[in-house]
């Protein structure tokens, strides 16, 4: 059986680590079955096989469902729970003589992976740099690195679309696998999760990773995007990573249109949950989760220098990707929430929404979102191929409560904007639907005008006036105010700011930006004092 590598899916603080040391990675795109070495058990060594496969979730993480008003609990920041005891691998190693204990580790990953580790087994590399792209064909692994230590896997960036190199692959048939305390560079991805998604209507008979824990790991340096998590892939979460350098396969004087290199690419995977994550310095945008994705949590996360986007939920993604029994409308994102996020120095939307259905965007910070185009927080519209079986739906029921937008230094600040559009082929598209909550958010743009722009004909308004944006349509933004937040570059509050004690406690958020619980009356934004 041959497997699709699927590139494109539309037409549409950790101090960052020294670059990419280049090796003679590639990675076999052939046949998707295991080797029959896969049933293999570990040698004399200790191998922490556990007996289930990994298909119950892994992480216990919250998740909401989906359904309206389903926001669910913000949990305490998780703690790292790394194994003492697996199969050993080490640079000085040696696969041939070898037995995987301390004192005589394997010399490779992919030899271990193929002919020692079984389901469940944990798998330990020692400090040094490793430079072979990997493929886990196991259900229930850990490869992580051993404890007090530092790996690195590395591979050559790829940006070779026909013979791609996938630094860390985690194959369609596996569920349960755990990536922990690893440094992963290059490739044309650095981290893939497999999907062997069949374009038919019947996506619930697809195989694809799930179950995926990605923790305490730093990924960079990637042809195109850092982590990619293809259509079917659920129950993925990503936390206390730091992710950057996306697209760095492009030649320097590649136009920015030209380029489609995310942080984080998520399209139909349900249940996402990145957390106390760091995004930063990517191609195109941080980090979206699109493709009728249900219950994505985004929180205590930063987002910065993103050449794109920010932090989205939906975007735009070809109709063949969406699972029509779950979400017929083509909705990008259902249910989904960010919350005490920062997100600093993008080229357009700084937090944005498209096609997405009871979205929740609660207590962050933007600051300069839309160097380039968009707002500061952004409703837009999907266009989904201008297929015409596609339904590209205007964002629907969104709550929008407790942000701070800082636009100081922008020569043209737009706050916060609304999309509408007439297409030829598919007529009027409108960034948002019926009734939105949109309440106490603070917005300051330094010495220019903050500028609200809602484009809808019904409602149309384009103008500086907090009043008037308010009063231009039902319940806008009730609550909100103009003034300076008086922000770190970091984005934390000074105490005489305006955001302290500005708004009664906000369901479903409990923590800032830095796992610090709030309590009384909530700070606006991310920071809690």
């Amino acid at each position: 059986m041959t497997r699709t590598i699927p590139l494109f899916l539309s037409s549409a603080p950790v101090l960052a680590l020294a670059g990419l040391l280049a090796g003679g990675c590639v990675i076999d795109l052939g046949g998707l079955g295991g080797s029959a070495s896969d049933t293999g058990t570990a040698g004399p060594a200790s191998t922490g096989e556990a007996q289930s496969t990994g298909d119950a979730p892994t992480t216990g993480d919250a998740s909401t469902t989906g359904e309206p008003g389903d926001v669910p609990p913000e949990q305490p920041p998780a703690p790292a729970m790394p194994a003492g005891e697996g199969i050993h691998v080490a640079p000085t190693g040696d696969d041939a003589s070898g037995d995987g204990s301390p004192g005589a580790p394997y010399r490779t990953i992919q030899h271990v992976l193929d002919d020692v580790a079984g389901a469940g087994a944990v798998v330990l590399l020692h400090a040094g740099t490793y430079e072979e792209a990997i493929r886990i064909r196991h259900s229930g692994l850990t490869l992580q690195s051993a404890p007090g230590e530092h790996a690195h896997i590395a591979c050559p960036v790829s940006i070779d679309e026909d013979a791609p190199i996938l630094c860390v692959e985690i194959d369609a048939e596996t569920a349960g696998v755990t990536l922990r305390g690893l440094e992963v560079s290059g490739g044309f991805y650095s981290v893939y999760l497999g999907s062997q998604w069949d374009y038919d209507d019947s996506p619930l008979d697809n195989l694809a990773a799930h179950d995926v824990l990605i923790e305490d790991c730093v990924l960079h340096d990637s042809g195109r995007d850092v982590v990619k998590v293809p259509a079917g892939c659920d129950d993925v979460t990503i936390r206390r990573c730091e992710i950057y350098n996306s697209g760095k396969g492009y030649p320097p004087e590649t136009p920015q249109e030209e380029k489609n290199a995310e942080g984080v690419d998520a399209v139909n995977a349900d249940r996402m949950h990145v957390v106390d994550t760091y995004v930063h310095d990517t191609a195109t945008s941080c980090l979206y989760v699109k493709g009728g994705s249900i219950g994505t949590i985004v929180e205590r996360t930063r987002a910065e220098r993103c050449g794109d986007l920010g932090i989205v939920l939906g975007f735009d993604t070809s109709p063949e990707f969406f699972d029509l029994q779950a979400n017929p409308d083509y909705y990008e994102s259902i249910g989904g929430v960010v919350r005490n996020c920062v997100v600093a120095d993008t080229g357009l939307a700084g937090i944005g929404l498209y096609a997405a259905r009871d979205a929740h965007v609660l207590h962050n910070t933007v600051i300069r979102g839309g160097t380039a185009g968009q707002a500061g927080i952004y409703l837009g519209v999907a266009t989904q191929d201008y297929a015409p079986e596609a339904g590209r739906p205007a964002n629907t029921n969104p709550t929008i409560v407790g942000n701070i937008v800082d636009q100081s230094g922008l020569a043209a600040p737009v706050c916060f904007g609304i999309r509408h559009s007439v297409e030829d082929e598919l007529g009027a598209l409108s960034g948002l639907s019926g009734p939105a909550t949109i309440a106490d958010n603070l917005y300051f743009a330094g010495d220019a005008p903050c500028l609200f722009d809602d484009r809808r004909p019904d409602s149309l308004y384009e103008g500086t006036d907090l009043a008037a944006w308010q009063a231009h349509a039902a319940g806008f933004d009730a609550g909100s105010q103009l003034a300076d937040p008086q922000l770190t570059a970091d984005g934390h509050l000074a105490a005489t700011s305006p955001a302290v004690d500005a708004r009664a406690a906000t369901p479903g958020v409990a923590y800032d930006i830095d796992g610090a619980a709030r309590s009384g009356s909530y700070d606006l934004g991310a920071d809690e004092l």
